[in-house]
C-alpha cells in the first residue's frame, strides 16, 4: 500500500495488529445507556454477525451499563476471544440514565480494572483505556493503578480517551500508551477515531 494512504489496520504497541475501524458497544444497552440491551438476542446475534463481517476490534466500558454492556460482550464473544480485541474503559461512574460522573480517584480506577475483568472473564485486557481525565485528581495519581495492572499483567496496553497532547505527554511518563480515542464528528454524532501510539 502506498505510503500516502492510511493503512486498514494497525498494531497495538507495535504487536497486536486490529482494524482501524471497530465496532463500539454503547448502543447496545437500554435507554440513556442504562441497563441490558432490549433485545438481548438480538444484540447477541448482531454482535456475531460484525464478527462474521471481519471486524476483529471490538469497545465497551464498565460505565455503558452500568457493567451489563461488559457482560454481553462476554456471553457474545468469548468463543472469538483468540480472533478479536476487546477493549474496555474506566473512569466514569453512573447514577442513572445519561447521568456521568468523571472519576480519576486511584482506588475507584483499580476496582474498575478488576470489575470489568470479571464481567469480560479475561485474565488479560488487551487495551485498558482512561474514559476521561479527572480535573480534580493528577493524571499521575489516577494511572498509577493502571501501571500496577500493567505489571501485573492484569492488562496488556493502555489508551487514554478525549485528551490532549499535553496529557498524553503526562501520562506516557507513567505508562506507555498505545491508543487515543477522541470525538471526531464537530457535529457531535458519535463518530470515534482511535489511532495507535508506538516508538
Amino acid at each position: 500500500m502506498s505510503n500516502n494512504h492510511l493503512s486498514l489496520t494497525y498494531k497495538l504497541g507495535g504487536e497486536t495488529e486490529i482494524n482501524r475501524l471497530g465496532y463500539g458497544g454503547m448502543q447496545l444497552t437500554g435507554s440513556g445507556v442504562w441497563g441490558d440491551a432490549p433485545n438481548r438476542d438480538l444484540a447477541v446475534r448482531l454482535l456475531h454477525s460484525v464478527v462474521e463481517s471481519g471486524t476483529n476490534f471490538f469497545d465497551t466500558a464498565d460505565a455503558y451499563g452500568p457493567g451489563t454492556n461488559e457482560v454481553l460482550y462476554h456471553d457474545a464473544l468469548h468463543a472469538y476471544y483468540d480472533k478479536i480485541v476487546v477493549a474496555t474503559k474506566g473512569g466514569l461512574q453512573r447514577s442513572g440514565p445519561n447521568q456521568w460522573h468523571v472519576s480519576g480517584d486511584p482506588e475507584y480506577i483499580a476496582s474498575t480494572i478488576e470489575d470489568s475483568s470479571k464481567r469480560l472473564q479475561l485474565d488479560q485486557i488487551t487495551l485498558w483505556q482512561l474514559h476521561r481525565v479527572d480535573p480534580r485528581v493528577p493524571i499521575e495519581e489516577t494511572l498509577a493503578p493502571v501501571a500496577d495492572a500493567l505489571e501485573s499483567g492484569k492488562i496488556k496496553y493502555v489508551g487514554l480517551s478525549e485528551v490532549d497532547v499535553k496529557t498524553i505527554e503526562r501520562a506516557r511518563k507513567v505508562v506507555p500508551v498505545v491508543s487515543v480515542q477522541n470525538l471526531y464528528n464537530p457535529l457531535r454524532a458519535f463518530v470515534g477515531t482511535c489511532v495507535g501510539l508506538h516508538d
